[in-house]
C-alpha cells in the first residue's frame, strides 16, 4: 500500500520532467513566434527598399525635369537680359 510518503517522490519526480517539458515546449514556441516575426520584419523591410527605390527613381526623374526647365528659364533670362541692354 502506497502512503502519502511513498506517492510524493514519484509525483515530483513525474512532475519536475514535466515542467522540463512544458518548458522545452513553450522556448520552442516562443523561438517559432520570434522567428516568424522576423520573418514578417524582413518581408516589410524589403517592401519598404523596393518603394524607396521607386521613389528614388522618381526622384531622379524629376530632377532631371527640373534641371531642363532650369536651363530654358536661364536661357530666356540671359535673352531678355542681352536684348535689354
Amino acid at each position: 500500500m502506497l502512503t502519502t510518503a511513498g506517492i510524493e517522490p514519484i509525483f515530483n519526480t513525474i512532475m519536475k520532467k514535466t515542467h522540463i517539458v512544458a518548458l522545452i515546449i513553450t522556448f520552442g514556441l516562443a523561438i517559432a513566434a520570434l522567428n516568424n516575426t522576423i520573418g514578417t520584419i524582413q518581408k516589410d523591410l524589403k517592401e519598404i527598399q523596393e518603394l524607396f527605390e521607386t521613389q528614388k527613381a522618381y526622384n531622379t526623374w524629376v530632377h532631371g525635369i527640373l534641371e531642363n526647365h532650369r536651363k530654358v528659364l536661364q536661357a530666356l533670362i540671359d535673352h531678355n537680359n542681352r536684348n535689354f541692354l
